[in-house]
């Protein structure tokens, strides 16, 4: 993903606006490449634009053309928007707002209403809801049209879900998209197997997948079910859409190949056995004092969390040193730990660990509801 750094204050001042015509010319010229002025433009207009110095003539193969027209050229010419041309097209107080942009490229929120507004009907600036959706009460961005305006380097908005869909296509994995209550995320379903994908954000379990590409500022979490288990899998952060989706494709597609056994998914399959139903909890399983809890419900209250001290849940079970079981409030903060699978460090046998975790929090909360 491509990072803007801040705008630096441009000082050029324009000696009057442009027309209604000039200005829709000039902003066609800002779209193009090079801020190539098109070419029907009428020539009382460019006689204008060419007085005020907004726009210069360049010579076919981008040379100015005055200098090249002393040595001798005589080729073609085409007129360009100059820095000044592009100043032109801002007032002073939209001027300062797009100065004002921070490395994100997000306006600062004391820009006053109505130059907002005109921003945005300028196509300078977008409203963003963290989803990446437009959204009138959003957080205002500056679009690429605005950092063409203000020399700053584009982003890519290509819709992130886009990248990844095409990226699991190398693999043969089709997969597409789906909107859910807490967001959109991209979907595969094959046999028993269900995968979601999403970048996660904020809490309530909110989350979205066809946020522009610039804005996947965490990686892709996978969520794979096959039947009652659950698997997470999480990219490195900050690698940007383009490279995370590539590595998730990757991930998955191999794991379709051949599914890697983890502590997590042996404890799954204990918890299964026991009559109980885990959910991810980024680093931990949490387990709802109350059979039949939804999922997005289950940490609202009195939960249980289950945990290794090892950075996931999903390290490889000869890596494994003893599963923890705690009760903890709505707020994650432990009230009681009731198990520990631990053996002063040493490794120990996930299997049996995991099994007698099982059977310790399928009691917990057999003497909960008692």
């Amino acid at each position: 993903m491509t990072t803007a750094t801040a705008a630096r204050r441009v000082t050029v001042k324009a000696g009057k606006e442009p027309t209604a015509y000039q200005r829709k010319k000039m902003l066609e010229a800002l779209s193009a490449p090079h801020y190539r002025l098109p070419g029907d433009t009428n020539g009382r207009s460019l006689d204008v634009m060419r007085a005020e110095r907004w726009i210069a003539a360049h010579t076919a193969d981008g040379r100015p053309a005055g200098l090249a027209i002393a040595a001798g050229y005589q080729g073609f010419t085409h007129f360009r928007l100059t820095k000044r041309g592009r100043m032109a097209l801002l007032t002073d107080a939209k001027r300062a707002a797009l100065d004002a942009v921070d490395t994100r490229g997000s306006l600062a929120s004391s820009v006053p209403w109505p130059t907002l507004t005109a921003l945005v009907n300028d196509g300078f600036v977008q409203l963003l809801n963290d989803h990446g959706r437009p959204d009138p009460n959003g957080t205002a961005y500056i679009t690429n049209l605005g950092r063409r305006l203000m020399s700053l380097p584009e982003v890519d908005e290509t819709p992130a879900a886009n990248i990844l869909i095409a990226e699991l296509a190398k693999w043969d994995v089709t997969a597409e998209i789906e909107d859910s209550e807490h967001g959109d995320q991209v979907v595969y379903r094959a046999g028993p197997v269900e995968a979601v994908f999403y970048r996660p954000f904020g809490k309530k379990w909110q989350h979205s997948a066809t946020h522009p590409a610039w804005m996947h500022d965490s990686s892709w979490c996978l969520t794979v079910y096959v039947g009652a288990d659950e698997l997470q899998m999480w990219g490195p952060e900050g690698d940007g859409a383009r490279t995370d989706s590539a590595a998730t494709a990757v991930t998955f597609a191999e794991w379709l190949t051949k599914p890697a056994e983890t502590a997590g998914t042996l404890l799954l399959a204990a918890l299964a056995e026991a009559g109980v139903h885990a959910v991810r909890d980024l680093l931990s399983y949490a387990v709802a004092l109350t059979p039949g809890t939804p999922n997005d419900e289950v940490m609202d209250g009195l939960n249980i969390k289950i945990a290794d001290s090892a950075p996931d849940v999903d390290h490889a079970p000869d890596e494994h040193s003893g599963w923890h079981a705690w009760l903890c409030d709505s707020d994650g903060t432990p009230v009681e730990e009731f198990y520990d699978g631990t053996a002063d460090g040493a490794p120990v046998d996930c299997a049996t660990d995991s099994a007698a975790a099982a059977r310790a929090i399928a009691d917990r909360i057999a003497a909960s509801a008692a």
